[in-house]
């Protein structure tokens, strides 16, 4: 089944830096409506359009695609 508007979807991910380290992984599946106010970043949407069952999507997000420029003064 290919995912597009209307469809129930659910897929795992891995965030790495521009290093290739990596920064996050979820083990258990994101879900979501595609095609809906799902959330996601506008990017990943579009880059899982038409996948299938088993696709691996790789999708690089600028920081102003995703949660904004990194501030050290957040860090800790």
């Amino acid at each position: 089944m290919r995912i597009e508007k209307h469809k129930y979807v659910q897929f795992r991910y891995q965030i790495t830096d521009s290093n290739g380290s990596l920064l996050e992984r979820s083990d258990v599946p994101v879900n979501y409506l595609h095609g809906h106010d799902s959330g996601l970043m506008e990017k990943l949407e579009q880059r899982l359009e038409g996948k299938t069952t088993g696709d691996i999507v790789a999708v690089t997000l600028l920081p102003e695609e995703g949660f904004g420029q990194s501030d050290p003064a957040l860090l800790y």
